[in-house]
């Protein structure tokens, strides 16, 4: 995949919706083993991610319903999660040198949340408010 340039979207919030269908249709090896993301990350290839509180608490737990965890192995750190929902996506749409990091010279497209997600328990990360929207530098939505 990195070879080939392919950026895959991950959907680590999947785990929560259809995690209980994966483990039971599929069995625990492959249920462990759907959506590889800490793999692929370190092999070197831009995941991304959408859902964004929804897809970090899963690519940090990858809890399914039944509150079992598939994957162990494959869950990230929140940083690694913030990545995937921002700098490899806007790779992924060959926009890295204008969007995805907050630097000089990029579009200040962002959201600032209620809380800060690194003091959030990670069970309370869906739950986390947006206090503002900025699109390209200017307010779009304040709470």
């Amino acid at each position: 995949m990195r070879a080939q340039h392919i950026v895959p979207a991950m959907q680590p919030g999947f785990f929560w919706e259809f995690g209980d269908g994966y483990l039971q249709n599929y069995g625990r090896h492959r249920a462990d083993t759907v959506s590889p993301v800490k793999r692929l990350i370190t092999a070197g290839v831009p995941v991304t991610h959408d859902a964004p509180l929804v897809g970090i608490e899963q690519a940090l737990t990858r809890k399914i319903m039944a509150r079992e965890v598939c994957g162990f192995d494959e869950r990230v750190a929140l940083t690694t999660a913030l990545r995937t929902h921002t700098i490899h996506n806007a790779f992924a749409s060959c926009e890295e040198g204008l969007k995805g990091s907050l630097e000089p010279g990029k579009a200040a497209d962002m959201v600032v949340l209620a809380e800060n997600i690194r003091r959030v328990s990670v069970e309370r990360l869906r739950e986390v408010g947006v206090a503002m929207t900025v699109v390209g530098g200017a307010v779009v939505y304040e709470a």
